[in-house]
């Protein structure tokens, strides 16, 4: 069995209130587990819940700032041709930055693309898990990827990823994650 390795980057984090609360964590340990376990940087989401979850998502202001100045050192890192990329620095750079995540959800590039996939996760210790879910803009997908026994592998990816760009914070929401 296979699936396809991607690159995206994080920007929404979903996670039930009830395992929040049956951890018995404040939204404080609960960002400070998020940006432990997923390496973010929890001041680039703002919180925007609902009736049953917490949300987490990009900041615009954060986007406006440092998305096209990030994707301007990763997409070079991702595809060997400008081709592949150029064009979605073009469109975003000519779209105001609170329609980029409609934008990705409307594109057809694979290089900026809002991935329906959610990649779930867990953090904390047992019995005090909190389950989550993250959605993603696609940013690169590679063909089949055999995935046994990986999880470690891709921590280490992501804390390599999230100290990769310094100066950059949103670097830090860029994930590595499994399609299919």
């Amino acid at each position: 069995m296979g699936a396809y390795l991607a690159v995206g980057l994080n920007f929404e984090i979903d996670i039930a209130k009830n395992d929040v609360a049956k951890a018995g964590w404040s939204e404080s340990k609960l960002l400070d587990e998020l940006e432990k376990e997923l390496f973010i940087d929890a001041s680039n989401y703002e919180l925007a819940s609902n009736e049953d979850s917490l949300v987490y998502r990009l900041r615009t202001d954060t986007l406006a700032k440092l998305l096209i100045p990030l994707l301007e050192k990763v997409y070079p890192l991702l595809y060997p041709r400008q081709n592949h990329w150029q064009r979605v620095i073009h469109e975003l750079s000519a779209t105001p930055p609170e329609n980029w995540l409609d934008w990705a959800e409307e594109s057809e590039h694979d290089s900026f693309y809002m991935d329906g996939d959610w990649d779930e996760f867990a953090i904390g210790a047992h019995p005090d898990k909190v389950y989550g879910s993250l959605s993603n803009i696609r940013l690169m997908m590679e063909g089949k990827f055999y995935m046994e026994e990986s999880s470690k592998s891709f921590h280490f990816l992501q804390y390599c990823i999230s100290n990769s760009f310094p100066e950059n914070s949103l670097c830090r929401s860029l994930r590595i994650y499994i399609l299919g």
